[in-house]
């Protein structure tokens, strides 16, 4: 992955090339853009019904110069820079949850290897092979509680047994 990837007219990008965590190595890019989850448009009640945006986040933990580790996106708004974060979740919220179905394709397959976290706070890990041989990580994550849910999708260049040994132990 690049950190100039996707320079496309729909996304606008929030943050000024890349931006780093405060008192930590990570880097990332923020970005917004409309986006479906089984053609269903997500939304926010605020005065009025509002169509919201979608967070693409591409980001590493390691050194910025070896480009981003991974690809982010989720229903809502969730960039600190923003005034205001609209965290796609509750009751003024419609569309923040979406099933596994919504990501599939005919020209991708997906072979499940794990599932991290417990039921109701939990990511499934996949390998994805695409028709022309390509492969990666996807995972897919959902949350919720007496809210609501919402669900998110991260595309990884750990491979699947890496991403479930580095995060096996991550908390919820």
């Amino acid at each position: 992955m690049e950190w100039t990837m996707l320079q496309l007219p729909s996304v606008r990008w929030t943050t000024d090339g890349v931006a780093y965590g405060a008192g930590d190595r990570s880097a990332y890019r923020i970005g917004l853009v409309r986006a479906r989850a089984n053609g269903e448009v997500t939304t926010l009640l605020r005065q009025r019904v509002e169509e919201l945006a979608w967070t693409l986040e591409l980001s590493t933990e390691g050194n910025e110069k070896w480009g981003p580790t991974s690809l982010h996106i989720s229903p809502g708004l969730s960039d600190p820079a923003y005034k205001g974060n609209y965290i796609c979740f509750g009751t003024n919220f419609t569309g923040c949850d979406f099933p596994q179905s919504a990501i599939q394709s005919p020209k991708i397959k997906y072979a499940r290897q794990c599932v991290i976290g417990s039921l109701g706070n939990q990511s499934v890990v996949m390998r994805a092979t695409t028709t022309d041989g390509r492969r990666g990580t996807v995972i897919y994550s959902g949350s919720g509680g007496s809210g609501g849910f919402s669900n998110s999708v991260e595309i990884s260049t750990l491979s699947p047994a890496e991403y479930c040994e580095t995060n096996k132990d991550r908390g919820y």
